[in-house]
């Protein structure tokens, strides 16, 4: 524990130290013929993992600590590569000459098409180097620099998300354009994915997200994975010096020609969790191949990935746990002979399977079990049709969602059940938005966007399940057993989605601003979940009543900025973000909890979430570092509806660079979250705090990445046999115990 004392000291006492200056690359690429930008370019630092892509306007801006002279390479679908050097911060000005000269230059703005299109909804976005140089081994330490998103774990070792209050099957959650999300509890467990992998998350916030499907009542995030950009090996592993069992072991190869760029990856995961009862032990194995090729005309991305878990409880070793997804997406973006460019087309399938004890952590009851299987396949085709100022985007999407499996549920000498479940779902929409620009040579209101956008969904459920009850007299004799054969139809669900969208962006002397406003609303159809808990309850009451579709009524309002202060100002700009919505429900899907049953779903009325969310982010001079403060205050019509929602979240995070160096701290405050469970509410830790030191040396052919970080350090006193409350009354979770990481990363080029 001395030991232990005297590191997270070191680390305390690295943060106060001064940090030296680190150098920016600015630079604009354009068409050599034409001269328009060229937007989502590949820019990266030679023989380094420093990069970015040119935004819309073919601008881009790279940090890093290497000194003048630098050279930049940057390559593009359908261009030749070309080096630059950059001798000082003056705009490095890139011309991009046409592999083929006959050919029109290929526009790929069309590869991240939802988000990218989206103009009037606020993002945020983490990229690799942060989440690297924090020592990121499980997805909700990310999102503690986002004060609108909550992820919330579960005894289990689970983790659920959160945006602006909305509950987890209300998020969509997207790897690589593909839903993740499964098809039972449209739930996505961010456990399961690989943050090894990750490159970049955004998080796009707003109930009216037209592009993507219907349900995305808070926000949607877009995960990103590893994209190669040169040859490179790369080793890495974390242990958690304070307890052994927590380490993550990684190994990637990635290879990069002219035409093609693939990448493999392996990763091992093992962590420890504490239940109510005991200790329980997860194991995942992650792997994944990718491959790009760049043709003539566009580009094609190929992935598959798997995963495999294992979990086991200490209580008599014989609850055991074992699930399996596998996912395989095919993409084309680009030009398609005779019809254009600007085109997309994909398809992904995915398979899961699932070993658990699926309602005991809902009802403290352990009789609950389910083995279910699930699988997925989707489509889309898009167009992004560009015509003057006016740019319009339709697109066809659809999936087909299959679920069945066994079930069982008893209450000792009172009562049993079998039922085996089969459930499917097909959902097609069409969606047209479309945004009118409209430029003016007044720079204080320089673009001026209209947007206009519906989707109509089209959605077809059926539900089979065949059932036997048995009941048992006071005397332990059983009564005569029924059998139940349940099939109920939901055909033709249409849904209709809108929205309006009005963005606005200028320059006023050093002040810079996008402000915008959407006013939409959305539907969502109850959860395969929703439908089976409303028929396997054992009240008659809930059995009897149809669940119909929730409806939500949004109004957004935002301002996004940036400031550039003076010469000699402590700082030299500062970005900030500004939001206020309010969500209005329409038949809200609630939840009633009663021991020894599964949780009741139902219909209320109304209900509303209503919130303000305020951030900044500082820059330091010379290039030192940043403060980002950020906050978000709630107001919900009723908890029990909300549940496990804070009233509000503060987040502060620090980032200080010398030389090879970057110091990051992180510190978050919850407010009140209240969980409905057997015995009373509990409310979780309320604050805790980060601190990571991460030092990368680079030599020609490799570099060396090691970070040492200490996390929930107000709890460093918490033991794995103090989970479960505190003195407090707070509930600690195994992701609020103190942990010490060290990680190590060996990249050969």
């Amino acid at each position: 524990m001395k030991r232990t004392t005297l590191i997270l000291l070191s680390i305390l006492l690295s943060l106060v130290s001064l940090a030296q200056a680190e150098n920016t690359i600015r630079g604009k690429v354009q068409n050599s013929q034409t001269g328009d930008p060229v937007s989502n370019a590949n820019v990266y630092i030679k023989d380094t993992e420093d990069g970015t892509t040119t935004n819309t306007n073919g601008v881009f801006l790279i940090e890093t600590n290497a000194s003048y002279p630098v050279t930049v390479i940057i390559d593009h679908i359908g261009y030749s590569s070309i080096e630059k050097t950059a001798y000082d911060s003056r705009v490095l000005q890139v011309d991009l000459w046409p592999k083929t000269l006959e050919l029109a230059p290929v526009d790929v703005s069309v590869a991240r098409l939802p988000s990218h299109y989206d103009v009037s909804s606020p993002k945020e976005t983490l990229g690799g180097s942060e989440i690297r140089a924090r020592g990121v081994q499980d997805f909700q330490e990310l999102t503690r620099s986002i004060s609108s998103v909550v992820v919330s774990t579960g005894m289990d070792g689970s983790q659920t998300i959160s945006v602006r209050g909305s509950n987890a099957n209300e998020t969509p959650i997207y790897l690589d354009g593909v839903k993740i999300n499964d098809s039972f509890t449209n739930i996505a467990d961010l456990a399961q994915v690989n943050m090894e992998d990750v490159e970049s998350i955004d998080v796009i916030k707003g109930a009216s997200t037209l592009p993507y499907e219907v349900g995305a009542f808070g926000g949607v995030v877009n995960i990103y994975s590893h994209v190669p950009t040169h040859n490179k090996l790369l080793l890495s592993s974390s242990l958690d010096l304070n307890n052994g069992n927590n380490a993550t072991h990684t190994g990637q190869f990635s290879y990069v020609n002219d035409h093609i760029s693939a990448n493999t990856q392996l990763t091992k995961r093992m962590r420890n969790f504490q239940t109510f009862t005991d200790e329980t032990r997860s194991e995942y194995l992650f792997g994944s191949g990718v491959i790009n090729w760049k043709m003539a005309l566009g580009s094609l991305h190929l992935k598959g990935s798997w995963q495999e878990a294992q979990t086991r409880q200490a209580a008599g070793g014989d609850f055991t746990t074992n699930t399996k997804n596998q996912l395989f997406n095919v993409r084309y973006t680009g030009a398609l002979p005779w019809l254009g460019r600007n085109w997309q087309i994909g398809k992904a399938w995915r398979e899961d399977s699932f070993g658990v004890s699926f309602w005991s952590l809902g009802t403290n009851n352990p009789n609950y079990e389910q083995s279910p299987e699930g699988a997925n396949s989707s489509f889309r085709l898009a167009k992004l049709i560009k015509h003057g100022p006016l740019e319009s985007l339709v697109q066809l999407a659809g999936s087909t969602e299959d679920y069945s499996g066994p079930s069982s549920t008893y209450i000792d000498s009172i009562f049993e059940k079998d039922m085996n479940l089969e459930l499917h779902r097909d959902n097609h929409s069409l969606t047209f938005i479309s945004k009118f620009n409209a430029e003016s040579e007044h720079p204080a209101m320089d673009l001026l966007s209209f947007e206009f956008g519906l989707r109509y969904d089209d959605i077809n459920t059926e539900y089979h399940w065949d059932e036997e009850r048995r009941y048992y007299n006071p005397d332990g004799t059983e009564r005569h057993p029924a059998v139940i054969v349940v099939k109920d139809d939901l055909k033709d669900h249409y849904l209709l989605a809108k929205r309006l969208g009005l963005r606005m962006e200028g320059k006023i002397k050093r002040f810079n601003y996008i402000s915008y406003f959407s006013l939409g609303n959305n539907n969502r159809l109850p959860t395969l979940q929703d439908e089976f808990f409303r028929q396997s309850t054992t009240v008659l009451l809930y059995q009897n009543s149809e669940l119909s579709k929730e409806i939500v009524n949004t109004v957004d309002v935002g301002l996004d900025f940036t400031y550039h202060a003076r010469p000699g100002s402590p700082f030299t700009k500062v970005d900030g973000r500004i939001n206020v919505f309010d969500n209005g429900y329409v038949n809200k899907l609630s939840y009633k909890y009663s021991p020894g049953q599964p949780p009741i779903p139902y219909n209320t009325l109304a209900a509303s979430i209503s919130g303000v969310e305020i951030s900044g982010k500082l820059h330091l001079p010379s290039k030192r570092g940043s403060l980002y403060i950020g906050s978000i205050f709630l107001d919900l019509s009723d908890p029990t509806i909300f549940i496990g929602k804070p009233s509000y979240r503060h987040t502060l995070g620090l980032t200080l660079i010398r030389g090879n160096l970057t110091y990051s701290g992180n510190m978050w405050w919850d407010g009140r979250k209240v969980y409905l469970q057997d015995d009373g509410l509990y409310i979780e830790p309320k604050h805790n705090l980060d601190l990571s030191v991460d030092y990368k040396q680079n030599w020609n052919h490799f570099s060396v990445t090691s970070t040492l970080a200490a996390k929930n350090i107000f709890n460093f006193s918490e033991t794995q046999e103090s989970l479960l409350v505190n003195d407090q009354g707070y509930l600690i979770t195994f992701y609020d115990t103190f942990q010490l990481l060290l990680n190590f990363r060996l990249s050969l080029f």
